[in-house]
């Protein structure tokens, strides 16, 4: 993950083949909406049971304080994020 200008950009490639990049503006305040958007790699983990290779696309609230922060998914299931910067 890279954030440049308050800009959050980065992804992430599963073992199982699944592909996700997560995208947004982060607001002076720390808050941030930020979008989940890829492929499912294995229908085992799939909200639904779809099919790999299928599109995936949610939504993320988060909020960064200091070199660190906390998200969790909007839609479907339970999913948490962390970050935190390194140096």
């Amino acid at each position: 993950m890279v954030v440049k200008d308050g800009k959050l950009e980065g992804g992430y490639n599963a073992k199982n083949g699944g592909v996700l990049a997560l995208n947004g503006k982060i607001n002076p305040d720390g808050s941030a909406y930020l979008e989940a958007e890829g492929t499912v790699g294995s229908a085992a983990y799939a909200v639904g049971g779809v099919k790999s290779g299928s599109v995936v696309k949610y939504f993320v609230d988060a909020k960064f304080v200091g070199n660190r922060g906390t998200g969790s998914r909007m839609t479907s299931r339970k999913c948490d994020f962390t970050f935190v910067k390194l140096d």
